[in-house]
């Protein structure tokens, strides 16, 4: 027969799902409350509507900050000429689908050759807040003489921040159960 009881112990493990649920409800994007994300975006040629630079990729961090309107980027880029545009284009431009500039990054940086490193304050925090709340409807991608349509893309996807949260609740809500079912 398991043991009823108000230990610590078991306050605890009672808990545990309810500040999982807190903390979804306190970092869920929301138009309402600050935000603050960085997306790993992986581009390449291949991603590009029509083809773009065959062996051409780039891979780096995006960050948005809808608060105070910082956009902040890393990427190498590696087999294409040099660049001469970056843009977020959507919304709504899915994988394989083309989209209108979005925001424009330019092409300065201060990480040398095969870099595109820089910030700047974009005025217009709408447009942050809605790249917050469906990243995986833009792409980012980098342009160049030979391929003025774009020479490598890759979506933004979810942010890394969200999968790490949903794997720690999903091992917070397993330990619950074992914890329960130990008791029972």
């Amino acid at each position: 027969m398991g043991r009823q009881g108000t230990s610590k112990e078991d306050v605890i493990v009672r808990q545990i799902p309810l500040l999982g649920i807190a903390s979804l409800l306190f970092l869920a994007p929301s138009s309402a409350l600050a935000t603050s994300a960085t997306y790993t975006v992986n581009m390449s040629g291949a991603q590009e509507v029509g083809g773009g630079d065959p062996d051409g990729t780039a891979t780096g961090t995006i960050t948005l900050d809808d608060a105070s309107g910082l956009i902040s980027w890393s990427f190498v880029y590696a087999n294409i000429a040099a660049p001469t545009a970056m843009h977020i284009h959507g919304p709504a431009a899915p994988a394989g689908v083309n989209a209108n500039v979005f925001i424009g990054l330019g092409v300065v940086t201060s990480g040398g050759a095969g870099t595109l490193i820089d910030s700047f304050v974009h005025g217009n925090l709408a447009e942050i807040t809605q790249i917050l709340n469906s990243p995986t409807t833009f792409y980012v991608n980098i342009h160049n003489g030979p391929f003025g349509g774009g020479a490598v893309r890759g979506q933004v996807p979810e942010p890394a921040t969200a999968l790490f949260l949903g794997a720690g609740l999903a091992g917070l809500g397993v330990a619950s159960r074992r914890a329960r079912r130990r008791d029972s």
